[in-house]
C-alpha cells in the first residue's frame, strides 16, 4: 500500500513549522516533543520527522482526528467498526 499524506496543509505546515503538523497530527504526546525537540536541534531533522508522523498516521489509518485524541479513546458511534470490541455496528442496530 503506497503512504500518502492527507493534504496540502499537512506538507505546508510539515515545511514551515514541523512541530505544528506534528501537533495537529497526534497532539501534545510524546511525539510532539521529540519533533520540537528535532527541529530546534536543526531544522531538517525536525521536518523529516515531521514527514514520517504524519505518513506513519496515514497508514496506521489514524487520520489525524483532533488534536490530542487517539482513536481507541473515542466512543463507539456505530458508524464505523469498534475498535473495542471489534464489532461493526449499523445505526439502525442501535436502541
Amino acid at each position: 500500500m503506497a503512504a500518502m499524506i492527507l493534504g496540502p496543509m499537512h506538507v505546508i505546515f510539515a515545511i514551515v513549522l514541523p512541530p505544528l503538523s506534528v501537533f495537529y497530527a497526534v497532539g501534545l504526546r510524546s511525539q510532539f516533543w521529540l519533533n520540537l525537540v528535532f527541529t530546534l536541534l536543526g531544522y531538517v531533522p525536525g521536518m523529516v520527522h515531521a514527514f514520517h508522523v504524519l505518513l506513519a498516521q496515514t497508514q496506521n489509518g489514524d487520520h489525524s482526528l483532533r488534536p490530542g485524541l487517539r482513536p481507541s479513546r473515542l466512543p463507539c458511534t456505530g458508524q464505523m467498526p469498534c475498535r473495542r470490541t471489534n464489532v461493526s455496528h449499523n445505526a439502525a442496530d442501535l436502541p
